[in-house]
């Protein structure tokens, strides 16, 4: 009945907590409803990954609350943090610090800001390996396994890519005599059964070049906007970190609670977590760092006051 006034309690205990410190002079990040993070986060396994609050593991949640930083210097980190997965690792840094300013501000819609980044670096063969692991367990498509597919595909199913004016030119070049009338797949056959298999694999190579070309396009294009999302992510979990982790809130809500999202595309790794609640420090330490290496991951922390929630 009276399940409401506990709620209203905590939130003017938090207010004039706020109000002292304002009084006092002291700074202190402002507090975020607990909804406003669970960013999603979208792979996989690298090491050289920056942790989320952008600090060694091995440091202690009240060691993360001392620690105050800017939202600017957020995005910053993790942006370098999560730049610093892509492969070839020496992409020039000078490419990056010019893609920058116009990725990080269009962070809000992760679209636009992979297409930033596939126009700056359209001409470097960049590749995540982050996206490995969360292609083979989605069913996503990788680089490599483009290349590898397009590598073995016959000559004939090359062609296919070619465009119907493409093949009549062609045929008609080794004397094929073509019927307006004739289909794609009519061109491919007579040209199959006209040319020695030799010739057929040259004339088929450009247009393999272009379906790779294309696929891979397409690959690094779904690829740059789980990034933009994971750098998001990165960023807006880093900065709960601290914000949960603060001396002054933590005397409040001594307790963490570890929310797993149950939706198609958040990771069953972290489902053995879901509702569990630990002491700040014990979950710090027990609990899957947010964004977890699942690249849609979307599980959140919650800070309670009780072991009961």
């Amino acid at each position: 009945m009276f399940s409401w006034i506990i709620p209203i309690l905590l939130l003017a205990g938090i207010l004039a907590w706020r109000f002292l410190r304002s009084r006092s002079g002291s700074k202190s990040t402002t507090l975020v409803d607990a909804q406003s993070f669970g960013g999603e986060s979208r792979s996989p396994n690298s090491t050289s990954m920056l942790h989320p609050a952008a600090c060694d593991r091995g440091q202690s949640a009240g060691t993360l609350g001392a620690r105050c930083m800017t939202d600017e210097t957020h995005f910053e980190l993790a942006y370098w943090s999560v730049m610093s997965t892509l492969h070839p690792g020496d992409i020039p840094v000078a490419r990056l610090n010019k893609l920058k300013p116009n990725f990080l501000s269009s962070l809000g819609d992760s679209y636009v800001a992979g297409r930033i980044l596939c126009t700056e670096l359209a001409d470097i063969p960049w590749d995540w390996p982050m996206w490995y692991y969360f292609a083979h367990r989605d069913g996503w498509a990788t680089l490599n396994e483009i290349s590898h597919k397009i590598a073995d595909m016959e000559s004939g199913s090359l062609l296919e890519s070619a465009t119907k004016p493409e093949l009549q030119r062609i045929a008609e070049l080794w004397g094929i005599r073509v019927l307006s009338k004739w289909t794609k797949p009519t061109l491919i056959g007579a040209l199959c059964k006209t040319l020695d298999s030799a010739t057929l694999a040259e004339i088929a190579r450009p247009f393999g070049e272009r379906a790779l070309a294309k696929q891979q396009d397409s690959c690094r294009k779904w690829m740059a906007m789980l990034l933009a999302s994971r750098v998001a992510s990165v960023a807006l979990n880093a900065k709960r970190y601290e914000q949960l982790a603060d001396p002054g809130f933590r005397a409040l809500c001594p307790f963490w609670q570890f929310i797993w999202v149950d939706d198609d595309v958040t990771p069953h790794v972290c489902k053995k977590f879901d509702r569990k609640i630990l002491p700040v420090e014990d979950a710090y330490r027990e609990f899957p760092h947010l964004p977890c290496e699942h690249l849609r991951c979307s599980c959140r922390l919650y800070p309670v006051s009780t072991l009961n929630g």
